[in-house]
């Protein structure tokens, strides 16, 4: 599972977010059941690596602690509402942080 269209001609809307894309499979595939999404999002994740075959990949200790965090508590919010995503790590180290401040007025 993998999508390359990153605003070019075939996909002009392609933003290279591939919680984007599990949205867009999600619809496109009928998949919204519990079990559907959770295979949905092992396609983003988990299987990638399984094509790639990339060393240390997963969260066990010795692994190169490569992730992105997701600012949702379940599968299904992480398909669907398109959270932020505050962090970015690589080899343990933090390189993006995408802080969001929600200030309520009232």
């Amino acid at each position: 599972f993998g999508q390359d269209c990153v605003n070019d001609t075939f996909y002009p809307l392609g933003c290279a977010d591939m919680l984007q894309v599990a949205n867009v499979t999600v619809h496109a595939a009928q998949m919204s059941l519990p079990h559907e999404l959770e295979k949905v999002f092992d396609m983003i994740t988990t299987d990638a690596n399984k094509v790639m075959n990339l060393p240390a990949y997963g969260l066990e200790e010795g692994c190169n602690a490569n992730l992105v965090l997701i600012e949702a508590k379940k599968i299904r919010e992480a398909i669907a509402l398109a959270p932020n995503r505050p962090y970015v790590i690589r080899e343990g180290k933090v390189v993006v942080k995408n802080i969001r401040k929600t200030e309520y007025l009232f």
